[in-house]
């Protein structure tokens, strides 16, 4: 379940969705709000980053949002379909998430 394509023409509360929460315990990783994440953009990256959790360029203007929103398609709400954006644009659909290590 996902809010998207204008189920709901809003954000609904991160909870909304309880049967659909990750492995992690994540809610909302696709649709509702797309999500500031902390990598810069380069059109060139991927094709010689590391494999695993490649961290980004360091430098660039562009910050990268993902996650698709209530106002994308289902075609964009993969958490792999990358946004370039220039993080002083604020849009309605668009937030971030607080997370934090798990510490034993």
């Amino acid at each position: 379940m996902a809010n998207y394509a204008g189920c709901v023409y809003e954000a609904v509360p991160v909870d909304s969705y309880p049967q659909s929460i990750s492995p992690y315990g994540a809610y909302n990783m696709a649709g509702n709000m797309m999500e500031w994440v902390n990598d810069r953009y380069d059109i060139e990256y991927y094709a010689n980053s590391p494999l695993e959790n490649p961290p980004g360029p360091d430098q660039g203007d562009f910050r990268i949002i993902r996650g698709g929103s209530w106002i994308n398609h289902t075609g964009n709400l993969r958490t792999t379909h990358r946004y370039p954006k220039l993080p002083v644009l604020t849009y309605t659909s668009l937030g971030f998430r607080c997370a934090r290590d798990i510490t034993p």
